[in-house]
């Protein structure tokens, strides 16, 4: 997890993920506060056990491949979503 940088890409998805599973808490503020949270949580498990933190990396990362390959988009979905065909 090593250089995780919170920027708009990052929030954006945050920020879809709120949206299906605590659209209450579904605000650009929140969103930034998760990744906080989880930024630093990421940030201690790879100083207490960085081989499970790569591991874990690993797994995250071909979680996000396989799914972009069984949708055929990126992990929000088609990039012209609301457009106009």
């Amino acid at each position: 997890m090593d250089g995780f940088v919170i920027n708009e890409e990052a929030i954006r998805k945050m920020l879809h993920c709120l949206r299906k599973h605590k659209p209450e808490q579904a605000t650009r503020e929140h969103a930034i506060k998760w990744l906080e949270i989880l930024q630093g949580g990421f940030r201690k498990l790879a100083i207490e056990d960085p081989e499970f933190a790569e591991e874990l990396e690993g797994m995250l990362l071909e979680s996000e491949k396989s799914e972009n390959e069984i949708q055929g988009t990126d992990s929000l979905g088609p990039s012209n979503e609301g457009q106009n065909a």
